[in-house]
């Protein structure tokens, strides 16, 4: 899965309503889409039937390459990829750890991170 498939796909899932509420809530200098939570967990609910044949480094490396998006959404997700497969998690060292943490500047990012 390519990751502008997912951005797009946020985006069509998107409610400047929420995107509003969210910046207000959750100040941060990564953008916001304004997807909702239910909205979030259906995406990665259809997504992880393809994501879950990846071996664990591809998902590693496409979780990376989520949260160097910027785009807060994209990291959550990107988080929970990891949680939803163990042997990927498993595989992260000091190092990917920092380069995963890099960038949360919000208490909604680092409780994602943190989840694992």
């Amino acid at each position: 899965m390519k990751i502008e498939t997912i951005i797009e796909q946020f985006k069509s899932a998107s409610d400047e309503g929420r995107k509003k509420r969210t910046i207000n809530y959750i100040p941060t200098n990564m953008e916001v889409l304004g997807v909702r939570a239910p909205g979030i967990k259906k995406l990665v609910k259809t997504w992880w039937v393809e994501l879950k044949e990846l071996p664990p480094s591809q998902l590693v490396a496409l979780d990376k390459d989520l949260v160097y998006t910027n785009i807060m959404e994209c990291r959550h997700v990107g988080y929970e990829l990891l949680w939803k497969n163990k042997k990927a998690l498993s595989l992260l060292a000091y190092e990917d750890l920092n380069e995963l943490k890099q960038g949360n500047d919000n208490w909604a990012s680092v409780d994602g991170f943190c989840r694992g």
